[in-house]
């Protein structure tokens, strides 16, 4: 139930919120934190339940840019895989020619993660939402837990 008082701090919060959409994820991770921080504080349960949503959709938001820009990494390294039979030991290999410049990680603003395994696979990812390198832990290990990184592993094609 909205309480007329929380109107006008829902408006407040969700321009807040809005302004951090014009700064790279994590630049903006403090405002989102110090409006977190206020509204448990100064808030209704309504609020205080509201605006970390709204925090987690933006996540959400990020995590598919991530994605999308892995793929875009996935296709050059495909088509590198396709001409040399292997799939690329660093991401320079792609650089000029298949790739402009390793897109950009918005977790961190690096660029993304490309990591050679020992079996010829290729793990392509983003640090993901909790700003941390867990090596490329791209793959679900059950269906109640979600990989701590964003992107997938490329699989080089079985021999025959």
């Amino acid at each position: 139930m909205w309480l007329r008082e929380d109107v006008p701090v829902y408006r407040k919060n969700i321009q807040r919120v809005r302004g951090t959409l014009s700064q790279p994820f994590y630049q903006s991770a403090a405002e989102r934190k110090a409006i977190d921080d206020e509204l448990a504080i100064n808030s209704s349960p309504f609020l205080r339940v509201l605006t970390p949503s709204l925090h987690r959709a933006v996540s959400r938001m990020v995590e598919v840019q991530a994605l999308r820009s892995t793929v875009n990494v996935a296709v050059a390294a495909t088509s590198y895989r396709l001409e040399h039979n292997e799939y690329p030991a660093t991401p320079d290999l792609l650089i000029p020619g298949r790739l402009d410049a390793m897109p950009t990680d918005p977790f961190d603003g690096k660029p993304l993660r490309m990591k050679k395994l020992p079996d010829g696979s290729l793990v392509i990812y983003s640090i993901g939402v909790d700003g941390v390198d867990n090596g490329g832990d791209v793959e679900a290990k059950d269906d109640k837990h979600r990989p701590a990184d964003v992107g997938f592993v490329l699989k080089m094609p079985s021999r025959r």
